[in-house]
């Protein structure tokens, strides 16, 4: 089998993460973890939504030939989104551009609304994941992600997601103010005030860099 390189300038990976194995490595470890968070000893059989997909699950998947059912990304970003639909053979996988507007990535973009439908048809999903979004979305775009995404969930599935969660802020902060959403740190009271009313139940709450692995805090919620 062919491994799937992924262009440098596509990697997006804080530097402290690839310092802690290549994508591929830490990619598979992830969703290792996340399938045990969902109490599966593997992600086989599960259809999986990955909202701002980047290209590190997809590189751990085809190179590790991690099982799943299906995997569906979605990113701001076209140039990641296209080279994957162009390299990825595989038909379990698939990648949609999602053109919805960032401070940081995509201010081009169109604005979210709650009822902004994804580029995924009616599909729903067993497992909903997220890394490192909610920690570049200010809370009104966070709110609207959670209600977007609860439509797409099965009811029997979850969604799982990392966040910058401060014990020390009382309100959302701008943790490097000149850069807007460069990281967005939440109180936990106010990430679960967001979550409630979009429909979310959270089941589980874990520290950063649980196992080592390269996430900030992380959530297991399912549907109210």
């Amino acid at each position: 089998m062919n491994k799937l390189v992924i262009p440098r300038e596509l990697n997006q990976n804080a530097p402290g993460v690839q310092a802690m194995g290549t994508p591929t490595e830490t990619g598979q470890r992830l969703l290792e973890h996340m399938a045990r968070r969902f109490g599966r000893g593997s992600l086989d059989s599960l259809d999986v939504l990955d909202f701002g997909c980047g290209t590190r699950f997809t590189e751990a998947i085809v190179n590790s030939q991690i099982p799943i059912g299906s995997y569906v990304g979605i990113d701001t970003q076209p140039n990641v989104v296209q080279f994957l639909s162009q390299n990825v053979h595989d038909p379990r996988l698939s990648f949609h551009h999602f053109n919805a507007y960032n401070a940081l990535y995509n201010r081009g973009g169109f604005v979210m609304t709650e009822d902004t439908p994804l580029p995924v048809g009616d599909k729903q999903f067993d497992v909903i994941c997220m890394f490192s979004v909610i920690t570049h979305q200010v809370p009104d775009d966070s709110l609207r992600i959670f209600k977007i995404l609860r439509r797409y969930v099965k009811r029997s599935g979850g969604l799982f997601f990392t966040a910058d969660v401060r014990d020390d802020f009382d309100v959302y902060t701008e943790e490097i103010p000149d850069i807007p959403v460069q990281l967005s740190a939440y109180p936990l009271e106010l990430l679960a005030r967001l979550l409630r009313l979009a429909g979310w139940h959270v089941r589980s709450l874990e520290p950063r860099t649980i196992d080592g692995l390269p996430m900030m805090e992380s959530f297991l919620c399912v549907p109210i």
